[in-house]
């Protein structure tokens, strides 16, 4: 759970989503392997992610900042 109440997911790449951002003109098409939910809406919001993110971790910096 980050400080705004939103919770981050991320997914394994060994086998593609059905989901998928569309290519752009500096980015390919790629799977979505991770998003945001807002518990207060239920929304969730697809995030782009440059790397495989699965089994990685994260930290908070003083200003709420994830890394």
């Amino acid at each position: 759970v980050m400080p705004n109440g939103k919770v981050i997911f991320s997914d394994k790449t060994e086998s593609e989503t059905q989901a998928s951002f569309p290519a752009s003109a500096t980015l390919p098409k790629s799977p979505v392997l991770s998003a945001e939910f807002d518990p207060d809406t239920g929304k969730t919001t697809n995030i782009r992610m440059q790397t495989n993110a699965f089994c990685s971790g994260g930290s908070f910096l003083p200003n709420g900042t994830l890394v």
